[in-house]
């Protein structure tokens, strides 16, 4: 272990290393951390439990050798403790090196096993590192709503936090009446991850409150959090207003026709936004449509994703009728669904009319020959088109030689993809590569 970690102190190019579950002793497990210490290149570190944990408990002497060497480091910028189980005082210990280090900017705590009593350090780490820029807790269940209640009301303290990732960490409702006044007060973050806490409702109303007074955060997530189309009203009642959010997912959540006819609202209004995830948001042919209306006048979006919404050809062509006229979106997600004529006719039309899409991920579709020949057709005739992705149909293989010449003829589009794999690349030069 010491020769290894000789190797990779001394390796001239190296940036990040991940090294776990050895099941080594303990002496050899610190001095494997302070080697990687002394390099300096590296500027990425992950630790798995089995370097500082070859018994039952983390070994107290390999953490503190750890947290002297990550304040000690010049060059490492993110630190990731992976599954290392660790008590109050390794808490204490390694939140205090790691407020104190001039260079770490990301840190992903010990998501699997942070105990209760390490909180507090968690928080202070946020309050007092000048330098902190990413903090990523994952759980499962692992803050808590007090513990998210306090790491929440932290960022108002906090110098220079800009990512803050709290994914699946326990939170439930209680912890929404701490939204809206942390966004207000979170000056500098640009990228919150609030997925997977069952916030509900409330939590969205509470996100949408502190959107109106956030001026700086460009991404959001908030995926799964339980919530219906009443949520997903005052989000996007609030993003209307918005001029800095640029990312928003509301995948999860249980849209609906009604939070579908609030999110295409939003889009009319909004100049903004460059990308949305609605995926598996119950929004059936009645929510399909209404974001396909509103398409036309939008043109800051460039990618939407649809993926595993109720949705029929009905549904399809209301959202490709609204794509013909959109000069924004380069990439759409819009899958699954049973393509019939009405929806093929669909996608030809939008793919002669438009001209920015780039990407069209059609997923387990399934085509006719006819149906291959006739889309084939108007892939040559669009222009910007680079990568289809068609993952299933075995009536695929009838149709490829329809496929190919419409590559052959096809000015830009790159990459043909079926079933996860590459079908097709056409290269700059001219030269079709392909699977027959």
């Amino acid at each position: 272990m010491a020769a290894l970690g000789d190797a990779l102190a001394s390796a001239p190019r190296l940036r990040r290393a991940r090294v776990g579950w050895f099941g080594t002793e303990g002496r050899t497990a610190r001095e494997l951390v302070t080697r990687l210490a002394s390099s300096r290149t590296l500027t990425a570190l992950a630790i798995g439990a089995g370097v500082l944990m070859p018994g039952a408990t983390t070994d107290a002497a390999a953490v503190s050798a750890l947290a002297a060497a990550l304040q000690s480091s010049a060059s490492l910028r993110e630190v990731d403790l992976g599954a290392l189980p660790l008590t109050e005082a390794s808490a204490a210990e390694l939140a205090e090196a790691l407020a104190a280090s001039a260079s770490l900017t990301s840190v992903c705590p010990a998501p699997s096993h942070l105990p209760g009593a390490a909180l507090g350090h968690v928080v202070g780490l946020v309050r007092a590192s000048g330098a902190l820029r990413a903090l990523s807790i994952r759980g499962p269940r692992q803050l808590g709503t007090a513990g998210g209640r306090a790491v929440l009301a932290s960022l108002g303290h906090s110098a220079g936090l800009t990512e803050l990732s709290l994914v699946g960490v326990g939170m439930q409702g209680a912890s929404a009446a701490d939204l809206a006044p942390a966004l207000g007060a979170a000056g500098r973050l640009r990228t919150l991850d609030l997925s997977r806490n069952w916030l509900r409702d409330a939590g969205l109303e509470a996100v949408g409150a502190g959107l109106r007074v956030n001026s700086c955060l460009t991404s959001l997530s908030l995926v799964g959090m339980g919530a219906t189309a009443v949520g997903v009203r005052h989000v996007a009642a609030a993003v209307r207003e918005n001029s800095t959010l640029t990312e928003l997912r509301l995948d999860g959540n249980a849209v609906g026709e009604d939070g579908a006819a609030a999110v295409a609202e939003m889009l009319l209004a909004n100049g903004a936004l460059k990308s949305l995830g609605l995926r598996q948001c119950k929004l059936g042919d009645g929510g399909i449509s209404a974001i396909g209306r509103a398409l036309p006048e939008n043109s800051s979006l460039e990618a939407l994703d649809l993926t595993f919404n109720r949705f029929t050809s009905h549904g399809a062509a209301a959202l490709l009728e609204g794509m013909g006229l959109n000069r924004g979106v380069a990439q759409l997600d819009l899958w699954p669904w049973t393509v019939d004529s009405e929806g093929v006719n669909a996608l030809s039309s939008m793919l002669r009319n438009n001209s920015t899409l780039a990407c069209l991920d059609l997923g387990p579709a399934t085509f006719s020959s006819s149906d291959l020949l006739a889309l084939a057709g108007a892939i040559r005739e669009h222009s910007k088109l680079r990568k289809l992705g068609i993952k299933g149909g075995q009536e695929l293989c009838a149709g490829r030689m329809a496929l190919l010449v419409a590559l052959e003829h096809s000015q830009h589009l790159v990459d043909l993809w079926h079933r996860r794999r590459q079908l097709v690349h056409w290269r700059a030069s001219g030269a079709l590569r392909g699977r027959t």
